[in-house]
């Protein structure tokens, strides 16, 4: 998949890789120095999941672009993208949204109209290809021809994975050849996007003008369910034609031999693309019960240089892996306090409570928590009060800020927020979006948690020495879904997963866990009871 631009900096090509159920360990190296990345689908075409990881992967590059200087802050990006029921994705257009990127998707009769890619990269491109491939062909041959001592005309042939990685070294020579600047800013003149001329792109030679004798009067039925003309993340283009969905009127007193019965195929097809669209809003929501095991890759940044690990994660089959590139980045040097309460100092525990009921009982059972005590006991009295003040404290710190407060704080620090519907699950999901690039998967990571707390009950143990509630009772309560989350769930995660946290309070507060990992996760604490990840 060819994303072009106008500017020097260039987006790296992004792989599809079908009949596989994860990325080989051979493009490891190519994805590392950020020439390409990859994933997999079933079929090798685009679909939710795939939308998702290319999203993430273009955010990552807009992202880094801004905080180099090369784009600015506030500047919106405008993205072409080709007809495709993907392009309705929830999840992707969120990503799309906090990046700053206003996505546009053609109609499928013109796409190769207005698609720079279609208009002229891409003829250019299949032409290079296929000579390059023809001549490594034949060099593979000569060489395994003379590693073998073979005579001339026997067969030689490739395994899949050679195969696999000549197409892929061709793709990325052919692209590098054909998308020099002057051939990008000629592929935006042609179809009259940059600089804007509807006459430029009206002289194609593939429009046809029929208005005096038109052969669909009402326009044609799509059949499809594809993302057509539509502004998929609104707000920030106002005032231009372009940037408004306009749905053209029907004169439905004319109709045609071609076209019967018009009325009742509109309504038919209407709440039928009404369907599917709430039914892609519900597959994120996919139960533990639902869902079948299968494995998975935790892939880190292409910078970490950290190893590949693998884990059984439920939320999925094994033919439908989500994205498996992640795009953290490290904690700002903003100069606020870091609190360091590990004996070692490796690592740097939070004390914030997370959710909402934790924070009123704090406040009003202080005194009753301890009214057991003997009233006359001068020393009963000092414990009271100093663990009274303990729980104000965490009471003090479980106060944020609210989403949009919290939303414009970040954005001063070139980052920004994706949200989650939380349903007590808000914690957990934080974590996967960061590691796996969706929220679906928030229930394995649950129960890898409190696996790891119960596993190493020496190491935790400490977070229980001053509470009623005992570590394998909060364990087994934590097992449950929608059961909320506190603090002593971050190192238990971070230590499952070899992950740092980054935890952000609002304010120019952050807390942070580093246990020495190559990748960092960032989070932020909204609203007194929810939890965001940042990217």
């Amino acid at each position: 998949m060819m994303t072009v631009s106008l500017g020097k900096e260039q987006p790296p090509l992004f792989f599809i890789i079908g009949s596989l159920t994860k990325v080989p360990s051979s493009l490891s190296e190519i994805q590392k120095h950020e020439e390409a990345y990859f994933t997999t689908s079933p079929s090798g075409n685009m679909d939710d999941f795939t939308i998702i990881a290319y999203a993430q992967l273009l955010a990552k590059w807009v992202i880094s672009l801004r905080k180099s200087g090369y784009y600015e802050i506030r500047k919106p990006i405008l993205l072409l993208l080709d007809g495709h029921q993907t392009r309705n994705n929830i999840t992707a257009q969120e990503i799309f949204q906090n990046a700053g990127i206003t996505c546009i998707a053609f109609l499928g009769g013109l796409t190769h109209v207005l698609q720079p890619n279609d208009r002229v990269i891409n003829r250019q491109w299949r032409k290079r290809f296929k000579a390059k491939l023809r001549n490594m062909k034949y060099i593979e041959k000569q060489n395994k021809m003379k590693q073998l001592n073979m005579q001339k005309g026997w067969k030689i042939s490739f395994t899949a994975d050679e195969k696999r990685m000549m197409m892929i070294l061709c793709s990325i020579d052919a692209y590098q050849e054909v998308t020099t600047l002057q051939n990008r800013k000629s592929s935006f003149e042609c179809t009259g996007l940059c600089h804007w001329s509807p006459e430029r792109a009206c002289a194609s030679e593939y429009i046809k003008d029929d208005k005096d004798k038109p052969i669909y009067p009402n326009g044609r039925i799509m059949k499809g369910h594809d993302a057509s003309f539509a502004l998929l993340v609104p707000g920030w283009i106002k005032n231009d034609e372009i940037g408004v969905k306009v749905k053209r009127k029907r004169d439905f007193t004319i109709q045609d031999d071609n076209q019967e019965d018009f009325q009742e195929k509109i309504n038919s097809f209407d709440q039928k693309k009404k369907f599917k669209q709430e039914k892609k809003r519900k597959r994120f929501r996919i139960s533990e019960s639902q869902s079948p095991k299968s494995s998975l890759l935790i892939r880190n940044t292409p910078n970490s240089g950290s190893n590949v690990k693998s884990t059984q994660c439920p939320g999925v089959t094994v033919k439908r892996i989500p994205s498996l590139i992640s795009f953290v980045t490290h904690l700002p040097n903003t100069g606020s306090d870091v609190r360091k309460t590990s004996k070692s100092g490796s690592t740097v525990k939070c004390t914030l409570i997370s959710d909402k009921a934790a924070k009123n009982e704090l406040l009003s059972n202080a005194d009753e928590a301890f009214s057991t005590k003997d009233p006359d006991s001068s020393k009963a009295k000092m414990a009271t009060n100093e663990k009274k003040k303990k729980y104000i404290e965490k009471a003090k710190n479980a106060t944020t800020l609210t989403l949009q407060e919290m939303r414009d704080e970040l954005e001063n620090l070139n980052r920004c927020i994706c949200n989650n519907d939380g349903d007590g699950n808000c914690y957990y999901m934080t974590f996967t979006h960061q590691i796996y690039g969706t929220n679906a998967l928030h229930a394995e990571l649950r129960q890898n948690a409190v696996r790891e707390q119960l596993q190493n009950k020496v190491r935790y143990s400490e977070d229980f020495a001053d509470e009623d509630e005992t570590l394998e009772n909060y364990a087994s309560r934590m097992a449950n879904l929608g059961e909320y989350a506190d603090a002593r769930m971050n190192l238990p995660i971070c230590v499952a997963y070899g992950i740092n946290l980054g935890f952000f309070l609002g304010n120019n507060k952050f807390e942070i866990i580093a246990i020495h990992a190559s990748t960092w996760v960032e989070i932020a604490y909204v609203d007194q009871i929810h939890y965001v990840s940042i990217i």
